[in-house]
């Protein structure tokens, strides 16, 4: 398992979004962590085996990350994107 990029993201006042792209056995996963001021996690997810294919698990993070996606909506909006 490797992660293959990172990005952080603040989305509102009290909340900073971290993000990776990890692949791991063939597929590409998205994780999100939210952390709140003080750094601590309130809210966390992780989408496994999204797709196989590079440049859309590519595409699909950075999208994610333009558009501050949190930790509880990852699903949906992945499963949106991929539709």
């Amino acid at each position: 398992m490797g992660t293959i990029a990172n990005a952080r993201k603040r989305i509102s006042k009290h909340t900073v979004c971290e993000y990776k792209l990890i692949f791991s056995d063939s597929e590409y996963s998205i994780e999100c962590t939210e952390r709140d001021n003080f750094g601590r996690v309130t809210d966390y997810s992780l989408v496994k085996s999204i797709t196989s294919l590079e440049e859309i698990a590519r595409e699909m993070f950075q999208s994610i990350v333009k558009y501050g996606t949190c930790a509880c909506t990852l699903y949906d909006i992945i499963t949106d994107l991929i539709c």
